[in-house]
């Protein structure tokens, strides 16, 4: 497995995104630990390694993340018919 310990990219306008510019790494057989987060939406996760759990997890986040997304556009549009009521009784 290679490991990277350092990749440089820089921005290409003509092509509109990232290359890399160069890399450093190194080639490790050892054994690999699978201490690391998950977080969706800044929120930690508990996840598993299995496929079909880390599935069902990403499924779960994506519903619940389109519900968060439905619920915050449809209290934008309340708040905006509010300002445009209170603003006719106003005057």
């Amino acid at each position: 497995m290679k490991i990277y310990t350092e990749i440089v990219y820089t921005w290409d306008d003509n092509l509109g995104e990232l290359v890399e510019e160069s890399s450093k790494s190194f080639e490790y057989q050892g054994e690999v630990s699978q201490c690391h987060s998950k977080t969706f939406y800044g929120v930690p996760q508990w996840h598993s390694h299995d496929p079909v759990t880390e599935a069902l997890s990403d499924a779960y986040g994506e519903i619940t993340g389109g519900i968060s997304d439905a619920a915050n556009t449809a209290a934008q549009i309340a708040k905006e018919k509010t300002n445009k009521a209170w603003s006719g009784m106003q005057n």
